[in-house]
């Protein structure tokens, strides 16, 4: 499955009326394939079970975009489900959030969610 075709499938989950969709987190390529057999329909990977998978750190912007792309993006190529990825506050500015957008489409990433809180310092 493209990506296209991922993105039209998450927006068909989502906006179905008859069942929710019950989005899990595949940390790795692994489990996101183990998830698909049992019949996940959509994955969200987030920066804190990634970095605590991969570092044992916390999440505390350990990871840089690309590398958060990175890793999304091979957990959505080893499924042939949606995958969401964790945008974090954008990674930056406004042409953070632009770039992150355009590497998570070329990765076959099918969504981003980004945080709508205030930055600090």
């Amino acid at each position: 499955m493209n990506t296209e075709s991922k993105g039209a499938r998450l927006r068909e989950l989502i906006n179905r009326k008859e069942k929710v969709l019950v989005v899990l987190h595949p940390p790795t390529a692994a489990h996101g394939r183990l998830m698909e057999r049992a019949g996940c329909e959509a994955g969200f990977v987030g920066t804190g079970g990634v970095v605590g998978a991969y570092t044992g750190l916390a999440d505390i912007g350990v990871l840089t975009m690309m590398e958060c792309v990175q890793i999304a993006g091979w957990i959505a190529q080893a499924v042939n489900f949606p995958i969401i990825m964790d945008g974090d506050t954008g990674h930056g500015g406004i042409m953070a959030v632009r770039r992150m957008v355009r590497e998570c489409i070329r990765a076959g990433i099918a969504g981003v969610r980004i945080d709508d809180q205030p930055l600090e310092g």
